[in-house]
């Protein structure tokens, strides 16, 4: 449980350094956004809590990435048909989550095997 909330902890706060520290929104004019939404918080957060629930997933290997596949591609269109962010602000905030996530992997307990395998 500590690397899921490890790994969620992290990438909300590494969006938000990063939207607020270190990247900049350009201008664009009247259809731009005034405000920085690069990278999203809430897709960040909505997908580093999808892949801690993969990861600590104790049962059913196959079936475990069916939550993600279903639930991040959610929320990141939701954000973008609701005009909360642009397609760049949920696609970085996925990439964010896939390098925190790759990183967190190699601490969480392997999820045993879906069959038994026999001797012999």
């Amino acid at each position: 449980p500590v690397v899921g909330l490890v790994l969620v902890a992290a990438a909300a706060g590494c969006a938000v350094y990063l939207r607020d520290a270190v990247l900049t929104r350009p201008d664009l004019g009247d259809f731009g956004y005034v405000a920085n939404t690069f990278p999203s918080v809430n897709v960040a957060t909505t997908a580093a809590l999808t892949v801690a629930g993969v990861l600590l997933w104790r049962r059913g290997a196959r079936r475990r990435w069916w939550a993600a596949a279903l639930l991040v591609p959610m929320a990141c269109l939701a954000s973008v048909l609701g005009h909360a962010h642009r397609p760049s602000d949920v696609v970085g905030s996925v990439l964010l989550v896939g390098a925190l996530g790759a990183l967190a992997a190699p601490f969480a307990r392997p999820a045993p095997p879906d069959e038994p395998r026999g001797m012999g």
